[in-house]
């Protein structure tokens, strides 16, 4: 069988027919495991519910205000404002566990684009989770507590600050990694919706981001816009991925003694 036949099937069923190839060992593929489609499936719902939440608290505990010095800044602030970290903090985490179980889901031949991902999504991850955890567990206790000398640079709506920065620079690497794992989903169907969404969530966010920039836009309207489309385009496509891992769950059997099948379902 040819490799662009190969190429156009679901990917669960790649290594069935891979595995059909002259030559070819069943030992040698990676059939989709148990475990791996179980992560896969729990930590995408649970990245498309955290992104849902994201999307209704933020709007209503972090309202955008202008940045006025740090006096003002403390003066105002409520620890409430920031409730929406909380959600924030924890899609890194999952969206990892993600970017993992699709390289493991996913044929040697592709893995790696998979791999490209999981390096972007790891640095995402690891600049988010210090940007985040810096907020919730230094800055807003030292705000509290009155200790404010040195705490300017941080401060979450300074537009030059640190964590203004760490936000421009980590979000770019997650649809890095969604856009090189989206090629490894070639089939037609729910594969296909998976590949589309993940080009848009690159595609479609550097676009808006590119044309606020063209017209002049503030970098906190910029962000507002693009976190927008961004929040339904990426809650989309970890709904797929889980439905993708459901689905796969239900075809891979683990047999005995360490030995992986793959059944059809209605001779699909």
């Amino acid at each position: 069988m040819s490799s662009s036949r190969i190429s156009s099937i679901p990917i669960v069923d790649r290594y069935a027919e891979e595995a059909r190839e002259p030559g070819q060992e069943v030992g040698r593929l990676r059939p989709i495991s148990r475990a791996t489609t179980l992560v896969g499936f729990w930590s995408a719902a649970i990245a498309a519910i955290i992104t849902i939440a994201y999307a209704i608290v933020q709007p209503f505990t972090a309202p955008p205000p202008e940045w006025h010095g740090m006096a003002a800044y403390a003066a105002s602030f409520n620890p409430i404002t920031l409730t929406w970290l909380y959600p924030a903090f924890l899609l890194p985490l999952t969206f990892v566990v993600v970017m993992v179980s699709i390289h493991q889901a996913t044929p040697e031949d592709d893995r790696l684009w998979t791999h490209l991902g999981v390096v972007f999504a790891c640095l995402y991850g690891t600049i988010e989770i210090v940007n985040y955890g810096l907020q919730l567990l230094a800055v807003s206790p030292s705000i509290q507590s009155g200790e404010t000398d040195g705490v300017a640079f941080f401060a979450f709506t300074n537009p030059h600050g640190f964590f203004a920065a760490l936000e421009t620079l980590s979000y770019p690497l997650m649809l890095l990694a969604l856009l090189f794992a989206a090629p490894v989903f070639r089939a037609n169907g729910l594969e296909q919706w998976i590949r589309w969404t993940f080009l848009a969530n690159f595609g479609l966010v550097l676009a808006l981001a590119l044309i606020g920039v063209v017209l002049g836009l503030s970098l906190l309207t910029i962000g507002v816009i693009t976190t927008d489309a961004w929040e339904v385009l990426f809650a989309m496509a970890m709904v797929l991925v889980a439905v993708f891992f459901h689905r796969a769950g239900e075809r891979a059997v683990i047999g005995r003694g360490g030995q992986s099948s793959l059944r059809r379902n209605g001779g699909g």
